[in-house]
């Protein structure tokens, strides 16, 4: 494990001593609460570290030609200065990842996903490109909330105005080159601010300083991932296991038999299938002109009083979630495993327990009541709960509005 651009100054505000371990690297799981956190990103504005992401650099005059034969959406109606969120599918039709590609200029692109440097070699081919793991080159300090905006015109040397979603800018903080990328993972509000390594310390200090007038605090990763569950984001590993060739980033053990289409993680207005020739086009289209799929993802609000039962009945420590569930839980239907509850957690913006549904499609009708197999964290059956299929997000979100 690896501290990050940001290491420096995190771990002087980690009062919990509480870390989470993603890929070769470790970040501040919570500094001080989920609650206060979350209620930083839900509220006013926090400062959060998400430099692990694995980040590939793709240069050279076919550098466009090789991601777009690899995504789902139609690059060359894109702008350059855009992020751009696809996914990525094999042959099969089923999600390598999800992530975003930086248009950075014709001959230079990065995509910011899950790790994948394996899979795009193997379909490089003669292509003229280099592909560069750049993971370790950058840092990358997230402000999330509604007074981001407002932080970053303190900090920055020039306006940010006209900024849409998924736009790239570049700025100066504190006499450092900067790239701005309007984009994050909590539903609300947000930027995320592209640093060089060694300079990370100098930014993190500028933008902490300058959002003191705005109630800025630190954010751990227990409160992103809660975020990004109340916002209706499925993740990689936690709710879909990719099926490429590549070691994911996530410190767990994933399941083979939960890789998925676009389709039934909710991706498909990410699928263009006007475009020709892309990887996995003709397993998509086949599914597509199908109706729909087997399964589909819903949101799931788990019943208090089983919950409540089920630990008074067993006696078991009665600690609903110790934080996000990697580890899905059996949806049964007469006694039968019929699909999965994911990514199931304490939201405290709602006071209720939530998670998604991958189930079949026959059982995502809003109001309808299903039945799950509870555990406690070390896996044990405790009992059966119910919960009620929702509509996702289960927040409103505000990531687009300016």
């Amino acid at each position: 494990m690896r501290g990050t651009a940001f290491h420096e100054r995190t771990k002087l505000l980690n009062a919990s001593t509480a870390w989470f371990g993603w890929g070769e690297y470790i970040i501040p799981d919570i500094y001080s609460s989920l609650e206060r956190e979350l209620l930083a990103i839900r509220s006013t504005v926090a400062a959060i570290d998400m430099s692990p992401l694995p980040k590939l650099d793709i240069h050279g005059k076919d550098a466009l030609s090789l991601v777009n034969s690899l995504v789902t959406r139609d690059l060359t109606k894109q702008k350059q200065g855009q992020a751009v969120f696809t996914p990525l599918c094999n042959d099969a039709g089923k999600l390598i990842c999800d992530g975003l590609v930086f248009l950075l200029d014709q001959n230079h692109l990065r995509v910011v996903s899950d790790e994948n440097f394996e899979w795009f070699q193997m379909n490089a081919g003669s292509l003229d490109v280099s592909i560069t793991n750049t993971t370790h080159l950058y840092g990358v300090l997230s402000l999330q909330g509604p007074w981001s905006k407002s932080v970053l015109e303190a900090v920055c040397d020039r306006p940010i105005d006209a900024f849409n979603f998924s736009s790239i800018r570049h700025r100066t903080i504190a006499d450092v080159q900067v790239m701005v990328v309007r984009q994050g993972f909590t539903g609300e509000h947000g930027y995320e601010l592209w640093v060089d390594v060694e300079k990370g310390p100098v930014v993190w200090d500028a933008v902490m300083a300058g959002g003191g007038d705005f109630g800025i605090e630190p954010a751990g990763e227990y409160a992103v991932d809660v975020a990004r569950v109340e916002s209706g984001f499925v993740l990689i590993s936690a709710d879909y296991t990719g099926a490429g060739p590549d070691r994911q980033s996530s410190n767990i053990i994933v399941d083979d038999s939960h890789q998925a289409s676009p389709y039934e993680m909710g991706f498909g207005k990410f699928v263009d299938l006007t475009k020709s020739n892309f990887m996995g086009r003709d397993s998509l289209l086949e599914e597509h002109n199908a109706g729909q799929t087997d399964r589909a993802i819903a949101g799931l609000v788990f019943d208090a009083e089983s919950l409540r039962e089920i630990y008074k009945s067993t006696e078991a420590n009665p600690n609903i979630s110790s934080r996000v569930r990697w580890t899905p839980l059996s949806v049964v239907e007469n006694g039968h495993p019929v699909g999965r509850a994911t990514s199931v957690t304490w939201s405290p913006t709602l006071k209720r327990v939530i998670g998604f549904g991958v189930l079949p499609r026959g059982m995502t009708a809003q109001g309808r009541d299903i039945s799950i197999e509870w555990t406690d964290d070390s896996g044990k059956y405790l009992g059966d709960v119910f919960a009620k299929v929702v509509d996702l997000p289960f927040v409103e979100t505000r990531r687009r509005t300016l």
